[in-house]
């Protein structure tokens, strides 16, 4: 029996050998296979991250473009009313002047009015020459916000795609049980 009882243990600790390493080797294998989804899964994901970069890109420059446009607009209304205005100040000027003339009056008096009219003229003319100057800062700083908040906007969304994913380390192979040896 002695000899039947140590063929028996021999067999069953060369079925747990077996089984063990069967066993290991199955696991190993899922272990690549979960590495391998992990790594599809965060290859697709950056991909899309790129596509939506990508369009978030041209979104900001179409933002960027419209507020340009409404910034160049502002200003050309501003231009637009200064001509409107420059042109009724030179009309109000030379209706103030033949006024003047019609009435006969001719002197230092007249002299002086007419000098008065020319200086108010040449005020407004100042003033809006001020307020064309401002403006204009002022669109340049509308600029300049602009191209700030699309820069920020594109580098916030360039922060999902700055790094590529990398794959995750190799599962440690399994350890073979060792079968035991002959009888």
């Amino acid at each position: 029996m002695g000899a039947a009882n140590s063929v028996a243990g021999f067999a069953q600790q060369q079925n747990q050998a077996n089984a063990a390493n069967a066993s290991s080797i199955a696991n190993y294998k899922h272990q690549l296979k979960v590495r391998e989804n992990n790594w599809m899964r965060a290859t697709s994901q950056w991909e899309n991250d790129k596509i939506n970069y990508g369009e978030e890109v041209a979104d900001n420059s179409f933002a960027a473009q419209q507020g340009y446009a409404d910034a160049q607009l502002q200003l050309n209304e501003k231009f637009k009313q200064a001509a409107f205005e420059q042109e009724g100040s030179l009309i109000k000027l030379l209706e103030s002047q033949g006024e003047m003339r019609a009435t006969g009056r001719t002197g230092n008096t007249a002299g002086r009015i007419d000098d008065a009219m020319l200086a108010a003229f040449g005020r407004n003319n100042a003033q809006r020459t001020a307020s064309l100057v401002s403006s204009k800062q002022g669109y340049r700083q509308s600029v300049e916000e602009i191209q700030r908040q699309t820069r920020d906007a594109n580098e916030t969304a360039f922060d999902n795609v700055a790094f590529a994913p990398m794959p995750d380390t190799d599962p440690i192979a399994p350890k073979m049980q060792d079968r035991p040896s002959g009888l």
